[in-house]
């Protein structure tokens, strides 16, 4: 296995991590429904599904590694999805968008 192949394999599994955590969360009973954070979530899940399927179908042995900062912003965006267990909600701080002081 070459080093290219290896960074890609890496990159797939932090890929399918994130999308296994986002999917596989399940929200309290008591939580609040926001829309645009579902949304997030959705597209992240499926933003990191559509990456696998692009690697793995594109997979031999020439050929290349993503680039470098790619690999790093999946790491985090992974270590991030991990700390909260999947809950994206958390990644967001609430907004009042109250007018009054």
């Amino acid at each position: 296995m070459t080093l290219e192949s290896f960074i890609n394999f890496i990159h797939v599994m932090l890929l399918l991590g994130i999308f296994g955590f986002i999917s596989s969360y399940t929200p309290d009973k008591k939580t609040r429904y926001r829309p645009t954070v579902s949304i997030f979530a959705t597209f992240l899940a499926g933003i990191s599904l559509a990456m696998v399927a692009q690697i793995v179908t594109r997979w031999d042995e020439s050929c290349q590694a993503p680039q470098p900062l790619l690999t790093l912003f999946t790491a985090c965006v992974f270590v991030a999805v991990a700390h909260t267990k999947g809950n994206v909600a958390k990644l967001f701080p609430r907004i009042k968008w109250s007018h009054h002081q």
